[in-house]
């Protein structure tokens, strides 16, 4: 798939082709040369409906995650796996060729380069390759209990500390 993203609009056109599946994506993505490829992401998410009549919130759940970006020449290339349960979960039911509207989206720690509604595409015989992605936000709290590192640290006290860190962000 190709991606010529409009930074000034904030938008972007689609093509070759104009939609995703149910799929490892490749793709190439031009007008992002000054993107910080460290923090870029692409994600796409299912467009929530309101829970309830009376309000305007809405539920939307991420359903596919790319952070792993190259460079090639002025464009920028990825790959982008839908083939993950939350994505599959959105097909349960539906039709064998299916299209379902979801949002697209591109953004670094510094700007959101592009917020785009394409199609996702049923493929009735895709197995999802793992679990949905997740986004996990860091807080303090996680670490609390965990003593910090003092000068004269030893390697075990600095493998004890990770340890510790990696199992806290590995709970639910």
């Amino acid at each position: 798939m190709n991606i010529t993203v409009n930074p000034q609009h904030r938008t972007a056109e689609f093509n070759s082709p104009s939609v995703f599946s149910l799929e490892a994506a490749n793709i190439t993505m031009t007008g992002i040369a000054a993107a910080d490829l460290s923090t870029l992401k692409l994600a796409l998410f299912s467009i929530g409906t309101p829970e309830t009549p009376d309000t305007l919130e809405v539920t939307s759940v991420l359903l596919a995650l790319c952070e792993s970006f190259t460079p090639s020449g002025s464009n920028v290339t990825c790959v982008l796996d839908t083939r993950t349960t939350n994505a599959l979960e959105l097909f349960v039911g539906k039709r064998p060729d299916q299209r379902i509207p979801v949002d697209a989206v591109l953004a670094d720690n510094t700007k959101l380069w592009f917020s785009h509604t394409v199609d996702l595409i049923n493929n009735p015989f895709c197995i999802p390759v793992g679990p949905a992605p997740s986004v996990i936000y860091l807080t303090s709290s996680m670490f609390d209990g965990i003593s910090p590192l003092s000068t004269n640290t030893t390697p075990d006290e600095v493998a004890a500390l990770l340890s510790a860190i990696l199992t806290r962000l590995q709970q639910p």
